[in-house]
């Protein structure tokens, strides 16, 4: 009977979770368009660029301002409603050298303040289209649990990117295999407030606003992180 109720549900989640991906929060800017999936995210799968300069670490993702509310997702990167947004960063072939397909993401998390105490988590995503269909891959499901209880937190650690999850994996049909070739139209990260989250991972309402910065690092094998201080 679960395996059979699973069937049913399952194809339900994925269908909603493509359409609302239309609706999202772009740098603390609500959209209400519904938009296909190709129109979404640009449409096109073409290679991402070469490196001009290749250095040993890039910055892939800073967010530094107040989430007004919960607004879904809290994303970088051009799209056809917010044409002068931040472009993802650094969005050329990671796989050309010196390999920042197999880096390692330096994570920082900074909490400055919060309306209420709470334990909850963050997904961080990456999304690109690739021959018309929709391609992600994550990570965060164990990595960015928050405990806020009045006093700023800060939270550091690494994640190599060999090991993100892409939804391919479990879903061949609905989306197709990440490729670090291809250019990534959004990154950005969001809450998991779902049905099947567990209540004490789901961000409360009343949690809002947030005073937050979200800082990613990727630095390249072989190589040393050169520290949180040249990001201030």
């Amino acid at each position: 009977m679960q395996l059979q109720l699973s069937r049913m549900v399952f194809p339900c989640l994925v269908l909603t979770f493509l359409a609302v991906l239309a609706p999202l929060t772009v740098m603390g800017a609500d959209t209400e368009a519904w938009l296909p999936e190709a129109e979404l995210l640009g449409g096109n799968s073409e290679a991402a660029p070469a490196p001009t300069a290749a250095g040993t670490e890039i910055l892939v993702y800073d967010w530094n301002k107040p989430l007004a509310s919960y607004k879904g997702r809290y994303v970088e990167g051009i799209t056809p409603w917010q044409p002068n947004n931040t472009p993802v960063r650094n969005n050329f072939d990671w796989t050309a050298a010196p390999n920042f397909a197999n880096g390692t993401y330096q994570v920082r998390l900074i909490i400055k303040k919060m309306r209420a105490n709470d334990d909850f988590r963050m997904i961080f995503n990456h999304w690109q289209m690739i021959s018309g269909k929709l391609a992600e891959t994550n990570f965060g499901n164990n990595e960015l649990r928050i405990s806020y209880r009045g006093a700023p937190v800060t939270r550091t650690f690494a994640v190599a990117v060999n090991k993100f999850i892409s939804n391919h994996t479990w879903d061949p049909h609905h989306f197709a295999p990440f490729s670090w070739k291809v250019k990534r139209d959004i990154v950005g990260f969001f809450f998991p407030n779902q049905a099947s989250t567990p209540p004490n991972n789901k961000i409360s309402q009343g949690a809002f606003p947030i005073d937050m910065r979200f800082t990613i690092v990727n630095v390249a094998p072989g190589h040393s992180f050169s520290g949180w201080g040249n990001y201030p």
